[in-house]
């Protein structure tokens, strides 16, 4: 701090008062004040946001690359970006790992699925003539028919 005091410069800091050192507080950095949205009065922080993050890749044991969320105003709803490490294919597969070091394959892209998709997409497989006690679904394909399907159950 200077002889002018903390308290009056602007950082558009957030702070939170932790404790007290006799009669003076300490306090603690909580994010900038610009990364707090409100589209409909919910008020989410940054600090919310990373740690809901946090939490899914503690649980789903995937470490996320890259993350960014975007307010949209026009539509109220909000847009999620993230980017899973493929780190694991690489580790057990030298040619994946290789191919992705040399840029010859690029990076995965990552979507998310509507609630119930799997249910979806064997119900309109078995409208379609595929026969229920006999459906099976890889889970690795290269099968642009079955790739069209999924691309109909990304959540927008």
């Amino acid at each position: 701090t200077t002889f002018a005091g903390l308290y009056r410069y602007n950082m558009n800091d957030l702070v939170e008062v932790t404790d007290f050192y006799g009669t003076i507080p300490t306090i603690q950095f909580v994010q900038k004040i610009n990364g707090i949205i409100s589209l409909t009065g919910e008020k989410l922080h940054e600090k919310q946001f990373i740690t809901a993050v946090q939490q899914v890749e503690k649980e789903t044991g995937n470490r996320l690359k890259f993350f960014v969320g975007f307010a949209n105003i026009q539509d109220s709803n909000y847009s999620f970006y993230y980017e899973f490490v493929d780190k694991y294919l690489k580790e057990v597969n030298c040619e994946y790992e290789a191919k992705r070091n040399s840029l010859r394959l690029k990076d995965p892209v990552t979507f998310r699925l509507q609630e119930n998709s799997f249910e979806t997409f064997k119900s309109r497989c078995i409208d379609e003539g595929a026969r229920d006690g006999q459906f099976k679904l890889n889970l690795l394909m290269q099968d642009e028919v079955r790739h069209e399907k999924f691309k109909n159950l990304i959540l927008e």
